[in-house]
Protein backbone atom coordinates (compact mmCIF):
# COMPACT_ATOMS: atom_id res chain seq x y z
CA UNK A 1 0.00 0.00 0.00
CA UNK A 2 1.03 3.92 -0.29
CA UNK A 3 1.32 5.61 2.92
CA UNK A 4 -1.19 8.39 3.48
CA UNK A 5 1.68 10.70 2.52
CA UNK A 6 2.35 9.40 -1.08
CA UNK A 7 -1.61 9.47 -1.22
CA UNK A 8 -1.29 12.99 -0.34
CA UNK A 9 0.68 14.14 -2.50
CA UNK A 10 -0.40 12.11 -5.61
CA UNK A 11 -4.26 14.10 -5.16
CA UNK A 12 -2.49 17.62 -4.57
CA UNK A 13 0.47 17.77 -7.06
CA UNK A 14 -0.86 16.97 -10.83
CA UNK A 15 3.08 16.17 -11.69
CA UNK A 16 3.04 13.87 -8.97
CA UNK A 17 3.45 10.51 -11.11
CA UNK A 18 0.83 7.71 -9.57
CA UNK A 19 2.91 4.77 -8.24
CA UNK A 20 1.76 1.54 -7.47
CA UNK A 21 3.25 -1.11 -5.22
CA UNK A 22 3.45 -3.25 -8.82
CA UNK A 23 5.39 -0.31 -10.49
CA UNK A 24 7.78 -0.26 -7.96
CA UNK A 25 8.62 -4.10 -7.91
CA UNK A 26 8.84 -4.14 -11.83
CA UNK A 27 11.23 -1.26 -10.89
CA UNK A 28 13.44 -3.55 -9.22
CA UNK A 29 13.09 -6.09 -11.10
CA UNK A 30 13.97 -3.97 -14.02
CA UNK A 31 16.85 -2.47 -12.14
CA UNK A 32 18.23 -6.38 -11.17
CA UNK A 33 18.17 -7.60 -14.77
CA UNK A 34 19.99 -4.18 -15.83
CA UNK A 35 22.80 -4.81 -13.05
CA UNK A 36 23.67 -8.26 -14.36
CA UNK A 37 21.48 -10.28 -11.95
CA UNK A 38 21.00 -13.99 -13.14
CA UNK A 39 17.36 -14.86 -14.26
CA UNK A 40 16.75 -17.67 -11.44
CA UNK A 41 17.73 -14.85 -8.66
CA UNK A 42 15.38 -12.22 -10.17
CA UNK A 43 12.73 -15.14 -10.42
CA UNK A 44 13.39 -16.12 -6.69
CA UNK A 45 13.05 -12.19 -5.92
CA UNK A 46 10.24 -11.38 -7.68
CA UNK A 47 8.49 -14.71 -6.83
CA UNK A 48 7.92 -15.70 -10.49
CA UNK A 49 6.61 -19.56 -10.80
CA UNK A 50 9.29 -20.01 -13.37
CA UNK A 51 12.23 -18.30 -14.90
CA UNK A 52 10.60 -18.65 -18.01
CA UNK A 53 7.57 -16.40 -16.36
CA UNK A 54 10.55 -13.65 -15.45
CA UNK A 55 12.07 -13.79 -19.12
CA UNK A 56 8.31 -13.42 -20.77
CA UNK A 57 7.98 -10.29 -18.38
CA UNK A 58 11.31 -9.03 -19.05
CA UNK A 59 12.45 -9.96 -22.20
CA UNK A 60 12.73 -6.47 -24.13
CA UNK A 61 15.11 -6.13 -21.42
CA UNK A 62 17.69 -8.88 -22.62
CA UNK A 63 18.09 -7.29 -26.21
CA UNK A 64 20.51 -4.99 -24.79
CA UNK A 65 22.72 -8.24 -23.65
CA UNK A 66 23.21 -9.30 -27.38
CA UNK A 67 25.15 -6.22 -27.94
CA UNK A 68 27.65 -7.10 -24.56
CA UNK A 69 27.75 -10.57 -25.75
CA UNK A 70 28.72 -10.17 -28.62
CA UNK A 71 31.08 -7.48 -27.90
CA UNK A 72 32.72 -10.04 -24.94
CA UNK A 73 33.01 -12.92 -27.62
CA UNK A 74 34.73 -10.50 -30.26
CA UNK A 75 37.17 -9.56 -27.28
CA UNK A 76 38.40 -13.07 -26.42
CA UNK A 77 38.41 -14.20 -29.64
CA UNK A 78 40.78 -11.42 -30.37
CA UNK A 79 42.40 -12.32 -27.41
CA UNK A 80 42.95 -16.00 -28.42
CA UNK A 81 44.43 -14.79 -31.99
CA UNK A 82 46.83 -12.71 -30.16
CA UNK A 83 47.87 -15.78 -27.89
CA UNK A 84 47.78 -18.18 -30.62
CA UNK A 85 50.50 -15.70 -32.66
CA UNK A 86 52.54 -15.16 -29.50
CA UNK A 87 53.02 -19.35 -28.94
CA UNK A 88 54.27 -19.36 -32.26
CA UNK A 89 56.70 -17.06 -31.97
CA UNK A 90 57.64 -18.59 -29.08
CA UNK A 91 57.98 -21.94 -30.38
CA UNK A 92 59.84 -21.23 -33.58
CA UNK A 93 62.77 -18.91 -30.96
CA UNK A 94 62.91 -21.90 -29.32
CA UNK A 95 64.39 -24.08 -32.15
CA UNK A 96 67.03 -21.49 -33.20
CA UNK A 97 68.83 -22.22 -30.00
CA UNK A 98 71.41 -24.53 -29.44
Amino acid sequence: MIPRSGKAAQASETHFPHVTPHDLRHAKGSRAISTGANVKSVQRMLGHASAAMTLDVYADLFDDDLDTVAEALSEMRAEHLIQQESDKGLTANCGDQP
